[in-house]
């Protein structure tokens, strides 16, 4: 007897879930459960991604500006001119959508600290050449008289990018003078 009550409340509340899941699946504003495995006959595998081509453009885009300058110097030292055919930017002192000019104090001084290490270097370098100038063979002058111009030049370009860098350092100073001083004359 109490078999037979268990299998009643049993087979009972199995047929009231089957009526409640019948009711809600032809209820049509009933939310549908999403189901919860894919349906073993027609797998649908997403379409692969397309491979992105790169261009010379792109891959441009991607160097830090220190490549930038390190691929200048390459190309002016080798006299190809390849320098100009790949955007080689203005100098500073002519600036250029390519340039830009540190925002802080900071970061202009370090800049100007590189600057004139580099105006350095390039001084040694044209000293170095123009000694041996005169101690090299006849045949081989000319083209050290270009190399020479030639890194005359980019020393010239690097003054022009020292005396921009100064200039903005000036101006940023002055700047910051200015927003220290208010405007009625009282320290705050």
């Amino acid at each position: 007897m109490r078999n037979s009550l268990v299998l009643r409340v049993v087979a009972t509340t199995i047929a009231l879930l089957m009526t409640a899941a019948v009711v809600r699946s032809q209820d049509p504003t009933a939310p549908q459960p999403a189901p919860t495995a894919p349906a073993p006959t027609a797998p649908t595998k997403p379409a692969p991604k397309p491979h992105k081509i790169w261009t010379d453009d792109d891959v441009a885009t991607l160097r830090p500006p220190a490549d930038d300058d390190v691929a200048q110097k390459a190309a002016q030292a080798q006299g190809d001119g390849s320098a100009k055919l790949h955007g080689e930017a203005s100098p500073i002192g002519h600036s250029s959508p390519q340039t830009k000019l540190p925002n802080s104090l900071e970061e202009v001084e370090r800049a100007i600290n590189d600057s004139l290490e580099d105006v350095r270097d390039q001084k040694d370098t044209l000293a170095r050449l123009s000694k041996e100038l005169h101690e090299i063979p006849e045949d081989q002058r000319a083209e050290r008289m270009k190399e020479i111009e030639r890194r005359t030049a980019v020393l010239q370009e690097s003054q022009k990018e020292l005396k921009a860098l100064q200039d903005r350092r000036d101006d940023l100073a002055s700047r910051a003078a200015q927003n220290a001083i208010p405007a009625s004359g009282v320290p705050r």
